[in-house]
């Protein structure tokens, strides 16, 4: 800050004084020459006090001009700082912090900010005041006016860079869309190179360099093409690579010659293990995906697509039981209904389509009307569904095809690019989750005695794509075996699914002969396996004979039989794991109860948490059997001991069932120290007839009626009977009182005959 000056000398007045002591002697000229010179000394120090007043004045203006200058350049450059980099308490972006076109349309914008800053600052100071603050703020203001150029063109080469590499993504991506047509790739190859020279040229990049990174670009759309077929072909991409290898940059071609040897190897492995399944079995191990009709609105299904809507099929659903009762009410696959929900909506009750349908099963707002229903309501759908398909089956004959046809265009001989392709589509679904209608049916049984077969073929096919490579044929050979086991699987469940379709409604509605079933469930019935046939033909006959009042009983030997081959160690080849192995025992002397109670006992067996006391239970069983065996009694009458054996199971069951349900433990059956203990001779010996019984029923030519249903024998302290038939039942004198009666459950029948519980 500049400084007043301070007077320190003696002042100006003193300068005209009259010296006193030569006052006294002076003449009247001196003394009036001394008083014109003390009169100018006067005047003189007059006009110094002034100048020096004037000075210190000037002095102070100009130290508050300083000042305020310097105040006002400080609050500019603040300003502009702020302006430049942002100060988020007062609100304001900063032009720094502004990208791509965002600073470029800005910078106009903050160059005025800058300026009318500067001004508002100088307009508020004196002229002398503004000059020295433009001495002060004019080097601030062309700093930042610098910096904010600077920056502007930084962003500028930074978004014209961009929109150059953009331009060359978009030729990538150009190319690629229409990579089939050979123009529109060389056009988009085209536009690659531009975008790729201009984005250089921004960048400063010329000669080799620019040329290096054309390359390069290039280079990344090939590599593009070749990992867009990679992922549906990679045989075909293989081909695209070797046939365009100079195109491709040579730091990336190990990374993707690698690649593609693991990929069309699986694709190798894949194609041959089905070839080598087909092979031997004379089937494709799955249906194949349907034919393009080029319809506008429905699109022919990937095998993705199919294997979807097979896995939705077999999967649980929260519409199962409105399904299931669907089906009984109007005679109709549970499985078909099923299928068409998936096939249609994806089980979505909310689903909307292009063309207006809605809902779980796709119904247009005419067809709901017409039906009486709500589309969005599951429940009602699901039900007008089952109508829709009732009525086309009647004018179908059995032919889901003709079905498909009504459901989508609204009459079996519709036809029409679209009706074409969803009849097509659903067809594929059916072959893969019923297999395929065409050639002798391939049964689960013959298909196991294939495992062989198709290994050899799988190594063969491996020695022809690549011979002297073991690692390879290995690969084949777990391919075409994984074949095989899916398809087993998969010929299990279908034969299983066909058989309850038909089992479960031969049951419920009584049917008696195959010309009593519906159309579709004739359909169905025609592509059981033989034995499953047989079996419904089974059903028939106890159907006939429950008409007629009587009750069939199963063969105990097969009944017991399946009992060991169910509880046999995993791995052993006669083990039974599956439902499908059960029902075709109904054809040699299972009833239906009692293949659905070994179908139960086998999924509890195979259960983790029921499996330890299972194999408990079933050791009391065959313990129980090796005595009726051994007894007296089965000397005399072969038949006899696996009779006994077989109600001596049930009675067992029932027993575990009672104790269960009283919340008692079923464990104290199997404890000799306690009272209800199952094997206590007396017990199990109560099941075989007594000589004195077997006797009679041969001298009356009866024959014992084995229930599977026998009452609870081991009650404690319950009287023996001292004859009667096995487990205590009572004979009765005439035939006719041992047949069931019209609408006689089995429980009820046994009730009537008078059985007794054994000690």
């Amino acid at each position: 800050m500049p400084s007043i000056p301070l007077p320190t000398e003696q002042s100006a007045f003193s300068q005209g004084s009259l010296p006193y002591e030569n006052v006294p002697a002076a003449t009247p000229e001196a003394f009036g020459a001394m008083t014109a010179r003390a009169a100018q000394g006067i005047g003189q120090s007059l006009e110094n006090a002034g100048n020096e007043t004037m000075q210190t004045t000037l002095a102070k203006q100009q130290f508050t001009n300083e000042a305020s200058a310097m105040s006002a350049a400080n609050q500019f450059q603040q300003t502009a700082d702020d302006l430049m980099n942002g100060n988020a308490d007062k609100g304001i972006p900063g032009y720094k912090t502004l990208r791509g076109k965002d600073a470029m349309d800005q910078q106009g914008a903050y160059q005025g900010k800058l300026q009318d800053a500067y001004s508002e600052a100088r307009d508020s100071l004196n002229p002398a005041a503004q000059r020295v603050f433009d001495g002060y703020a004019h080097w601030g203001l062309r700093g930042a006016m610098g910096s904010l150029g600077d920056h502007a063109a930084q962003q500028t080469t930074n978004y014209n860079y961009t929109e150059a590499r953009g331009a060359v993504d978009l030729g990538v991506k150009t190319a690629l869309n229409n990579a089939d047509i050979p123009d529109a790739w060389n056009s988009g190859l085209a536009q690659i190179q531009e975008a790729s020279l201009r984005s250089s040229k921004i960048m400063g990049l010329d000669g080799d360099a620019a040329e290096q990174q054309r390359q390069k670009d290039l280079s990344g759309a090939y590599e593009a093409r070749t990992r867009q077929l990679e992922q549906s072909n990679p045989i075909a991409a293989q081909k695209f690579y070797e046939d365009n290898i100079g195109m491709f940059s040579p730091e990336i071609r190990y990374s993707i010659e690698r690649e593609l040897h693991q990929t069309t190897t699986a694709q190798y492995v894949a194609t041959d293990g089905q070839t080598a399944y087909a092979n031997a079995t004379g089937r494709t191990p799955a249906g194949p995906v349907p034919q393009n009709f080029n319809a506008d609105t429905v699109k022919p299904y990937s095998q993705q697509q199919v294997d979807g809507i097979v896995s939705l099929v077999k999967k649980p659903s929260q519409y199962d039981d409105i399904i299931n009762q669907t089906a009984q009410k109007y005679g109709i696959s549970p499985t078909e209904i099923k299928l068409r929900l998936a096939a249609e909506s994806g089980f979505n009750p909310n689903a909307v389509s292009s063309q207006g349908a809605k809902g779980i099963a796709q119904l247009t707002d005419a067809t709901a009307k017409t039906l009486g229903v709500d589309p969005m309501n599951p429940a009602q759908a699901i039900d007008g569904l089952g109508r829709l398909v009732v009525q086309a089956n009647s004018a179908a004959g059995g032919d889901r095809s003709k079905v498909d046809r009504f459901y989508y265009g609204g009459s079996t001989t519709a036809t029409g690019p679209n009706t074409d392709q969803y009849t097509a589509n659903l067809g594929a679904v059916r072959n893969s989750l019923y297999g395929p209608n065409a050639g002798a049916p391939l049964t689960a049984d013959v298909l196991e005695g294939k495992r062989a077969d198709v290994e050899a073929q799988a190594r063969a096919q491996a020695e022809q794509r690549r011979p002297g490579d073991p690692v390879y044929a290995d690969q084949v050979v777990a391919e075409a075996d994984k074949n095989w086991a899916r398809q087993v699987q998969d010929i299990r469940g279908w034969d299983y699914s066909n058989m309850t379709t038909v089992q479960d409604a031969v049951i419920k509605s009584g049917f008696q002969s195959t010309s009593e079933l519906p159309p579709e469930l004739q359909a169905t019935y025609a592509h059981l396996t033989p034995q499953n046939q047989l079996s419904v033909n089974k059903l028939y006959s106890e159907n006939t004979r429950k008409a007629n009042g009587e009750y069939t009983a199963s063969d105990p030997k097969v009944f017991n039989d399946t009992q060991r081959r169910i509880n046999l160690p995993i791995g052993d080849p006669e083990r039974i794991s599956d439902p499908s192995q059960i029902t075709p025992l109904i054809s040699q002397g299972l009833n239906y109860t009692d293949s659905q109670h070994l179908i139960t006992e086998m999924k509890e067996l195979n259960s983790p948490e029921n499996n330890a006391f299972m194999k408990q239970v079933n050791g009391v069983k065959q313990t129980a059997q090796k005595m009726l065996n051994g007894s007296v009694n089965s000397i005399g009458q072969m038949g006899a001991a696996p009779e006994a054996a077989y109600r001596f199971g049930f009675a067992l069951d029932q027993q575990i069932a009672t104790y269960r349900k009283a919340g008692k433990d079923p464990q104290s059956l199997f404890d000799p120290s306690s009272p209800d203990y199952a094997l206590k001779p007396s017990r199990v010996m109560a099941f075989m007839p007594t000589e004195a019984q077997i006797v009679a029923d041969q001298a009356k030519g009866l024959q014992t009626q084995p229930t599977g249903t026998t009452p609870n024998p081991f009650t404690p302290n319950a009287p023996a009977p001292s004859t009667g038939r096995p487990g205590g039942v009572q004979l009765t004198p005439t035939a006719s009182a041992r047949l069931r009666r019209p609408g006689e459950t089995p429980a009820q029948y046994l009730a009537r005959q008078s059985y007794q519980p054994a000690p």
